[in-house]
């Protein structure tokens, strides 16, 4: 091992470097650090523009063939490698800004920043460079480097210290195969991912989708597993953050991916009473008692009628437990609840019937785009089998004299106006301005500017819980316009 300086040229940057999956040369290699922590890659361009500060050494190992890999100082030496056009600047995606600082610097900045200090170490003593690197980025200490995130330090685990690391083998797996996710989205899990959330469902999904653990269920995908597109969907929520550690220890959350229970999980038996057995015709009435299933609801159990001399006993009744769930607004069910109890009344609404009946089939955590768009229809078609219900004008005639359909929100406006004098109870008020409110948002879920975001802007998004809790806020008034004809 010796301290020397090199040329930036002269280095090569890990492709197995366990912030990200292996790449396939230097191009994809700093594409990939880009997308994993853009921010802090573009804030260090900044800092080496300003000057490079040889204040520690750049890490290198010399492999067999004499090549020197970059094991540490891998972001340092790929932005170097950009600003002295080593890789060339075409082939990444470099912000106008950044590019025109590259342009700017002077000659004597780049003779000055063309050689850096360097740590090297021969091939034959990797592991100690491996160790080296592990204490560097493996502490959470607020004086180290740029700490490793989960998956890197699972990453290590795995390759190095040889350890079973299911969830991400699960997460690169999905990433080599999913076509639900862009390749940007790829290139920043790979390297920037919940995983130790995914560690968390795929403990409890195990069992239900009968597997002994997770790493059987892991060894079996995507070939030998069901309900693939399940898993997919809770891989992609938990990268998007729809789906948190907390949910997944504090609630059934699979049941909201169609994951079937385990069979412990099943409701309970009928109680069944036995009836008395009356004398000169006075019967004594059995009491079944009702099964208790997982959520506390069993059903009825019955009695047999007793039978007297001359006589009918009554039949024994027993009582399960009853009521309605409730669920938090910003849960899938509480959505799926108020569908079910949906009745649609009223002409010129049967393909209100229809999207219904499609709404209430649409795991909303795996598609929440589809089931925006079935909302938005549904009320378009609601206000206007409304409007033409009681007469309410559907155009306006502007000061040139054409006339132009009105808007949802402005049909939605007036069907509101309206059913607030059909019924002047306050909070019957209240709940429609607040359905108003909601649906009048320039950026609302149900405005053309959202539809248009969500059918072209590639990053643009809505979160399940956003896409529940306004839900629970408008159906009053999607009840209320299919409740009139």
């Amino acid at each position: 091992m010796r301290t020397v300086y090199k040329k930036v040229s002269e280095l090569s940057l890990d492709l197995q470097n366990y912030r990200t999956i292996p790449q396939k040369n230097e191009v994809d290699a700093i594409i990939a650090m880009m997308a994993i922590k853009s921010k802090k890659f573009w804030a260090l361009m900044d800092s080496l523009i300003d000057g490079y500060i040889p204040t520690e050494n750049i890490i290198v190992l010399k492999d067999k063939d004499g090549n020197l890999i970059v094991k540490e100082g891998n972001r340092r030496i790929a932005i170097l490698k950009l600003i002295l056009n080593i890789v060339k600047s075409e082939d990444i995606n470099i912000p106008s800004n950044y590019l025109e600082k590259i342009t700017n610097l002077p000659k004597e900045w780049k003779q000055d920043n063309e050689t850096v200090p360097c740590l090297i170490y021969e091939h034959t003593e990797a592991e100690t460079v491996d160790k080296i690197v592990a204490l560097t980025h493996g502490k959470k200490e607020k004086a180290s480097r740029d700490e490793w995130t989960a998956v890197a330090t699972a990453r290590h685990n795995r390759d190095v210290n040889k350890a079973s690391e299911p969830a991400l083998d699960l997460l690169e797996k999905f990433i080599r195969r999913s076509k639900d996710i862009s390749d940007s989205i790829k290139e920043k899990w790979a390297g920037e991912y919940p995983v130790t959330t995914l560690h968390e469902a795929i403990v409890k999904l195990a069992p239900r989708l009968e597997f002994a653990n997770s790493v059987k269920l892991v060894a079996a995908y995507p070939k030998d597993i069901t309900h693939i597109n399940a898993i997919d969907s809770i891989i992609i929520d938990i990268g998007n953050q729809d789906l948190v550690t907390k949910t997944i220890r504090a609630t059934d959350f699979a049941s909201d991916y169609s994951i079937p229970p385990l069979p412990s999980e099943d409701t309970g038996t009928d109680g069944t009473g036995t009836g008395g057995t009356g004398t000169d015709g006075t019967g004594t009435d059995g009491t079944g008692a009702g099964g208790t299933g997982t959520d506390g609801t069993g059903a009825d159990g019955t009695g047999a009628d007793g039978t007297g001399a001359g006589g009918t006993g009554a039949g024994g009744t027993g009582a399960g437990r009853t009521g309605t769930t409730a669920y938090p607004l910003d849960d899938p069910r509480s959505v799926q609840q108020l569908l079910k109890n949906f009745k649609v009344i009223g002409e010129g609404r049967s393909k209100v019937a229809s999207l219904r009946a499609e709404m209430q089939k649409i795991v909303i955590p795996k598609n929440p785009i589809a089931f925006c768009f079935l909302l938005r229809s549904a009320f378009e078609i609601s206000a206007h089998a409304y409007c033409n219900d009681f007469s309410i004008p559907t155009t306006k005639t502007n000061p040139k004299g054409e006339v132009k359909d009105l808007t949802l929100a402005q049909l939605l406006a007036k069907v509101i106006e309206d059913l607030i004098k059909k019924n002047t109870d306050s909070k019957y008020s209240k709940l429609l301005i607040g359905a108003k409110t909601e649906i009048t948002k320039p950026d609302g879920i149900l405005s053309i500017t959202a539809m248009n975001q969500l059918v072209h802007n590639p990053i643009y998004s809505i979160t399940v819980p956003e896409i529940c809790v306004f839900f629970n806020k408008i159906f009053p008034l999607l009840q209320e316009m299919n409740n009139k004809g």
